[in-house]
């Protein structure tokens, strides 16, 4: 049988219960519409989902580690989640359940399964209205003795095994649900904070589970309504996040104890409480992952906060949205400095005595090109988004804007600010500058995040049709000239939104760009960009960690770029996000950010 794909998301009371959209957990619905949308186009036949029971179904009078549903699948209703009869597909059910044994596993067997909102809920959002079956298998993560992650990253081994080997024309999209960090009340039998009546119901309850439930939704709604959702651990999750992505798993694998308990909480993977372990499944199945929905935005997503999804309302629907929709929830600081003569804007973000971190865009654009992943760095970095010079609102001087001339104003923009040493994140221009920079200054440079790699190799189309609409858009700056721009520059049409093109536009009517864009595109000419590129030693000699951002349907000459530089750079990772160009950190939030943090707080 065809493995078409993979999802990893969250799964929560509060993504029923309540219809805050616009607050911390819209990032989420976003990702999970994007994700449906893809597993529309993979169109599978059935949908295998590892999740948790919230002692719904299944109680501690009798608790396997995994349990396999082969017959009638019955959706209890819980958070109105879907209830009834759901669609099974036995015959899978049956050989998997046979197969696994056969390779040393031995769950059980349910001819009629009960699952609650922890395998409905993401079996609802991605089916939505397709003809999809589910074959539901549930991990115990309610309390010991609980499968290690490494027994269920061995469990899904032998799982996706198995369904590669049943014959059927079908396709299948394996799905694992769960959650990162946090700590919802404990409900296990083996934890003696639990309430006497609690425990009772915990193994004795499943003809008390309707009764019991009510109440439990009371306290839910009673709960989250006043913010009760237990400590997180971001930099935790974004370590684990960072593991996922990169398919190093083995550091995963061996987390227990009290130490992952400490980490993790009670709720997170491994924490004798609900959701995780699925999430140790993650890699064990999938031949094609989807990059768009199966890394969710750990800020959004990934801790029980999320808002209402409405009947009827396409969870993909992309309603008005602003620059400000990213910075509203954000403390920052615009200003102007003096930075070696030239009048330098720039927004500053998060603590100042955190570690510094340094964005810089690409060509003729500004600082606002970071306005969606501020926030999030902002909470461990203290962010410095620059317009360079020549560009957005910074002075520009009649000069030839080459390489060495803008690492100097990185510099200078350095020294005038305080900043002795700092990451740096840098896009298509940004990622040559700061690429040049470190070879230049690699004692004033920690980690570098390359987006849209740039300054490796020549293309004479590309830097030709570079000219045209950059020229253009300056030399006419209508609405219908500068749109274009950022055709190059983000893949979907939805996200060229209004915000965009205005602040461009703005910056381009300025009276001296017409002069400042020449100045800038002078790395566009074939002498010029062969006499500023970095050469493969430069790269070679660069020592500190980069992370370098892969977006197959980019230009391929960024794609070239990015791989060439992680082939010689000795210490560079790669992450691939596709459906992006340039901007993965503006257009995929909920999977760049994750990425980005994990590389960046790594060794902190």
């Amino acid at each position: 049988m065809r493995v078409s794909g993979l999802v990893a998301m969250s799964h929560s009371p509060s993504w029923n219960l309540l219809f805050d959209h616009e607050g911390p957990g819209a990032g989420f619905v976003r990702a999970v519409g994007r994700a449906r949308d893809l597993v529309a186009e993979l169109r599978p036949t059935t949908l295998v989902v590892f999740g948790p029971d919230h002692f719904r179904n299944f109680f501690w009078d009798v608790m396997p580690p995994f349990c396999i549903g082969a017959g009638s699948v019955q959706g209890f209703g819980d958070y109105d989640s879907p209830k009834g009869t759901l669609p099974g597909n036995p015959e899978l059910a049956a050989f998997v359940a046979e197969r696994v044994l056969d390779s040393g596993f031995d769950p059980a067997v349910s001819l009629n399964m009960g699952v609650d909102h922890g395998v409905t809920q993401p079996f609802a959002a991605l089916a939505g209205a397709a003809p999809m079956s589910i074959l539901p298998i549930m991990v115990n993560c309610g309390g010991g003795p609980m499968p290690s992650l490494r027994r269920c990253f061995d469990f899904g081994k032998a799982v996706g095994a198995a369904v590669r080997a049943f014959t059927s024309e079908g396709g299948v999209v394996f799905v694992g649900s769960g959650g990162l960090s946090h700590s919802p009340p404990s409900v296990s039998p083996f934890d003696p904070s639990v309430s006497p009546d609690n425990r009772d119901y915990v193994i004795n309850g499943r003809s008390r589970a309707a009764e019991f439930n009510a109440a439990r939704e009371r306290q839910s709604i009673e709960r989250r309504k006043a913010g009760g959702v237990g400590p997180v651990n971001e930099r935790w999750d974004a370590w684990f996040l960072e593991h996922v992505r990169s398919g190093d798993l083995e550091p995963i694998l061996a987390l227990a104890g009290e130490d992952l308990l400490r980490e993790a909480g009670v709720g997170g993977p491994g924490g004798p409480r609900v959701d995780g372990r699925a999430w140790g499944l993650e890699r064990t199945h999938s031949t094609h992952e989807l990059r768009s929905g199966a890394h969710l935005d750990y800020r959004d997503g990934l801790h029980h906060r999320f808002g209402r999804l409405k009947r009827g309302r396409p969870m993909s629907d992309h309603e008005h949205r602003s620059i400000w929709g990213h910075l509203t929830q954000l403390a920052f600081k615009q200003d102007w400095i003096d930075a070696g003569g030239i009048r330098t804007r720039y927004v500053q973000a998060g603590p100042s005595d955190a570690p510094v971190l340094i964005m810089l865009h690409g060509t003729g654009s500004s600082w606002e090109c970071f306005c969606a992943t501020l926030q999030s760095h902002s909470a461990h970095f203290n962010c410095l988004a620059i317009d360079l010079v020549g560009s957005g609102f910074s002075d520009k001087p009649d000069t030839p804007y080459e390489i060495p001339y803008y690492v100097e104003h990185l510099r200078a923009f350095m020294d005038a600010m305080g900043v002795q040493k700092a990451s740096m994140m840098g896009v298509s221009l940004g990622s040559w500058i700061s690429g040049r920079f470190v070879v230049t200054y690699p004692e004033r440079v920690e980690k570098l995040v390359l987006l849209a790699s740039s300054g490796l190799i020549v293309n004479k189309e590309t830097m030709g049709r570079t000219i045209g609409v950059r020229s253009k858009a300056v030399d006419d700056p209508t609405w219908e000239h500068i749109k274009p721009v950022f055709n190059s520059i983000l893949f979907e049409e939805r996200d060229r939104i209004p915000d965009l093109i205005q602040l461009r536009q703005t910056i381009y009517m300025q009276p001296e760009m017409k002069r400042a864009m020449d100045n800038i595109l002078v790395l566009q000419r074939e002498e010029v960009r062969l006499r500023n590129n970095l050469s493969e030693d430069d790269w070679r000699s660069v020592q500190q960690p980069l992370l370098i951002i892969l977006a197959p349907d980019d230009n391929p000459d960024y794609l070239v770029t990015g791989r060439r530089i992680a082939e010689l750079a000795p210490n560079a990772r790669t992450c691939e996000i596709s459906g992006v160009k340039h901007w993965a950190h503006y257009e995929k939030p909920e999977v760049f950010d994750p990425v980005s943090l994990g590389f960046l707080l790594e060794d902190r």
